[in-house]
């Protein structure tokens, strides 16, 4: 079996692939958009880019997209 490394880093063993699919299983719309509205509404954003950066948006105007994004 190989070591997910992830997994051991956040529960201190290793998970065996059953649960962790299970796990993964688990999460559904609901958790996704609560989530979501946690970290991504409404929060500074971090922007990186490569090439053309004339052609990336205006900082202030991504960052009051991110109001738009809660449903």
């Amino acid at each position: 079996m190989p070591i997910l490394w992830s997994a051991l880093l956040a529960y201190g063993r290793r998970i065996p692939l059953a649960e962790m699919l299970a796990r993964v299983d688990a999460v559904d719309v609901a958790t996704v958009k609560r989530v979501a509205n946690r970290f991504i509404f409404d929060q500074d954003i971090a922007i990186a880019s490569t090439g053309p950066v004339e052609l990336l948006p205006d900082y202030n105007w991504l960052r009051g997209r991110t109001s738009m994004l809660r449903s």
